[in-house]
């Protein structure tokens, strides 16, 4: 279990974000690994915030903005923005329903948020773990990865 400062201080980021938190989200605690190019890193000590109706789920790992630093956020469903996909049962997100966010050694790499950037998610029928792919809007590098929660 993660405490409620821990709570509280992912919810503030993510609120830095301009993004909602339902006020009803689990917490646990992330780790992922992210391929950038043909360089991979691992990351860990972050928190997965899941609401409890299915509508979103939040995957906060360092910190990506905002300048770039270190770590992976990655946003799906309604906490995105307004989306009648539930994310109850895992499968498939992409376009208006997902945000990637992926920063190392001080430099952005995150994909763009346009539906023609082609940054999708497949996540796992528990929200517990999923993959996602993307291009970076800076570079044109490809990025890949996967979370646990």
């Amino acid at each position: 279990m993660v405490s409620a400062v821990a709570r509280a201080t992912a919810a503030l980021f993510v609120v830095g974000l301009g993004l909602a938190v339902s006020t009803a989200a689990q917490t646990r605690s992330a780790k992922a690994t992210v391929k950038i190019g043909n360089d991979a890193f691992s990351y860990q000590g972050g928190y997965c915030l899941v609401a409890s109706d299915g509508s979103n789920l939040q995957v906060l790992i360092g910190q990506t903005r905002p300048v770039p630093k270190e770590g992976v956020l990655l946003s799906a469903g309604t906490i995105v923005r307004a989306s009648s996909k539930s994310l109850k049962g895992g499968g498939h997100v992409a376009g208006n329903d997902l945000l990637i966010l992926v920063a190392h050694a001080n430099q952005d790499y995150s994909p763009g948020t346009q539906d023609e950037d082609k940054s999708e998610a497949v996540l796992a029928p528990d929200l517990k773990s999923g993959t996602f792919t993307g291009i970076s809007r800076v570079g044109g590098r490809s990025i890949s990865g996967s979370f646990t929660c």
